[in-house]
Order: C-alpha cells, then structure tokens, then sequence
C-alpha cells in the first residue's frame, strides 16, 4: 500500500516537474516562476493564487495576463518563442492562433491549433541574422579602427596646431607692427602730397588771379594806349614814329611773353615736386593695403585655428578630422551641398544665386 501511494506520489510530482519545464510560451529563465509542483500557481504581480491546471487553459484568471503564456487569452499576455537556431522572441499573446504565421516565431510554435501550419525555418533564418550580424560586426569593427586613426589624426592636429598659433601669433604681431609704421610714413607722405598741391595752387594764384597779374595788365594797357595815340596823331606818318610804335609793340610782346614764360617754369616745378611727393604718397598707401591684407591673412588663420582648438569634436576630438568635409546629393532641379560644422547650401541648377540652408 505505502509503495503504491509513493509511486502515485512520484508520478505526481514528476508531472508538476514536466508541466513546470515545458510550459507553452515561456522563456526558460521565467520558468522558476511557474513552479507548479505545489499544484497552485501565484499571478506574477502577486494578485491571486490560482490552481495549477489554470495555467494555459484558455481562460484569463490572472489580472496581469501571466497565467495564459501560451494562449491568446488574455489581452495582455506574451507568448515566448525559442527560435532554436536564432534568436529567442516575444510577441503578444492575442496573435497566438490567429492563423498567421508570425514573422517573430520562425518556429512555428505560434500556430499549434492546426489552423495554420507554420514550419520551422529558424535555420535558415538564423543563417542569415549570422550573415547580417557578422557584416554589422565587420563594419563594427572598422568603424572602431577608423575612430582610433581619427583620434590618433586629432591628438597629432593639436600639437601642430598649438606651434601654428604660436608661429601666427608672431606673424600678427609683426603684421601690426608693419602696418603701424607704414601708416606713420604714409601719413608724413600725405602730408608732404599736400604742402606740394597747396603750393602749386597758391603760384597760380599768385601768378594768374594775384595783384602781379592786375599790375602786368595795367601797364601793358598804358603801353597800348600810348601806341594807339601814336597812331592816331598827324605824325603817324613820320617814319620814325612808325619804328617807335613797331618798337614799343614789340617791346610788350617780348615782355608778355617773358612772364608767361616765368609763370609757367615756375608752375611746372612745383607740379613736378606736387606729382613726386604724390607718387611718393600712393606708393605707401599701396604697401599699407597689401601690409593691412597680410595682416588680415594671419588674424584669419589664427582664428580659425582658435575656432577648431574650442570646437566640441567629441570626447577625444574623433569627428576633428571630419570638419570641412563637404558632402552633396542631387535632385532634379538643386544640388544640395552639406559641409560638415560649417555650412548647407542649396545651389539652382538653372542658374542663380546660392541659398544657405544654416
């Protein structure tokens, strides 16, 4: 008698044990928590304790949908597929026999009801997952080598940049310390273009509208007046009165032109020293723009060398190498051109400006 109650009782309980190892729908490491050899089975959010041939059949007693594993009957269960040969998987317990082969269980184990029949291709699945996965780890991989190169690329850009700003830093300030003295001999300069341009219009007025022109005038007027009362007097016909006046009009001839003669030697020198010192003047002003674009040049270089030494190209400078490269894509009617921590642009292809896109 005792031993045929000990061989129901172990039959019993080798049946918990296999109902508890293979349970439909869930995941061997949830397993522990549908022990069912104590005949009764606690919903997981703790809620009610039911009997063990409760679980997965067909009725949804636990609130939390943890009692049907492997039926649709419960709205918020989860169906655990073992996907042997690829990757294990959960779907929602309302498309268990549904009819549909789901994707997510290439098992089949989904479908047990005979109303679909879904064979087990994990496999050939899985096959190809490996494929994918090991071309993902490939690119991985590479990816990680060129982020080292990149780093490596960074570190050395830093050490070269740190002696460019130190030689720009030099060059600017010998950039300024030229212009600078360029611009006090350029200043001189102008101010001798000036003293040489004020002196060439103060001889001609002086020569042409100042009182030795009205006194020139008067006394040539005196001459011609004596001339024409010569002229006009009974003697006009005496020769040597003709040889006085023809005398006296060549006299004032020769003396006008004689001033004219002065007053233009005289301006023409001073406009030779006004056109040197002018000369003078613009070849200073030309050396102090090329000295001030010089200038210009390093500041540039030196701040962009800043801009980069400050920039966030992550945590150890591994996109520093990516900066300025510019990548473009084409559509029907744009070229879209992107040039990394820099700029976007969108270029017409009919022609036109360039929009920029930030």
């Amino acid at each position: 008698m005792k031993l045929r109650l000990l061989v129901i009782a172990g039959s019993c309980f080798g049946l918990a044990a296999a109902a508890t190892s293979s349970i439909r729908g869930v995941a061997k490491s949830k397993l522990p928590l549908y022990d069912l050899s104590s005949g009764s089975f606690t919903c997981l959010d703790g809620s009610l304790n039911i009997p063990a041939l409760s679980v997965n059949d067909d009725f949804c007693d636990c609130p939390d949908g943890s009692d049907e594993p492997g039926t649709s009957a419960c709205p918020e269960g989860r169906f655990h597929c073992k996907n042997v040969w690829h990757v294990p998987a959960y779907i929602a317990s309302s498309r268990v026999n549904d009819g549909v082969c789901d994707p997510e269980c290439c098992d089949g184990t989904d479908e047990y009801d005979g109303r679909a029949t879904c064979p087990n291709i994990c496999k050939e699945v899985g096959k190809r997952h490996r494929e994918k996965q090991l071309e993902k780890n490939r690119a991985e991989i590479e990816g990680a080598r060129a982020k080292l190169s990149y780093i490596a690329s960074a570190e050395q850009a830093r050490v070269t940049r740190s002696g460019e700003l130190e030689r720009l830093e030099q060059e600017v300030t010998a950039a300024q310390a030229t212009v600078d003295m360029i611009e006090e001999v350029k200043t001189a300069a102008e101010m001798r273009e000036k003293e040489a341009k004020d002196a060439v219009e103060a001889a001609y007025n002086a020569k042409i509208c100042g009182p030795h022109v009205d006194g020139l005038n008067a006394w040539l007027d005196q001459i011609l007046a004596a001339v024409k009362a010569l002229e006009g007097s009974a003697a006009i016909g005496d020769p040597d009165v003709l040889k006085a006046v023809a005398v006296a009009e060549e006299i004032v001839e020769e003396r006008r032109i004689k001033e004219s003669r002065e007053a233009s030697e005289e301006e023409t020198e001073l406009e030779k020293e006004a056109r040197l010192a002018k000369d003078q003047a613009d070849i200073f002003r030309k050396e102090l723009s090329e000295a001030r674009d010089a200038l210009r040049t390093f500041e540039k270089e030196r701040d962009e060398i800043n801009r980069r030494a400050s920039f966030d190209y992550g945590e150890k400078g591994e996109f520093d190498k990516l900066d300025g490269l510019c990548l473009s894509a084409d559509t029907p009617e744009y070229t879209y051109e992107i040039c990394l921590f820099s700029s976007a642009t969108q270029k017409s292809k009919t022609g036109g400006s360039n929009t920029n896109l930030g």
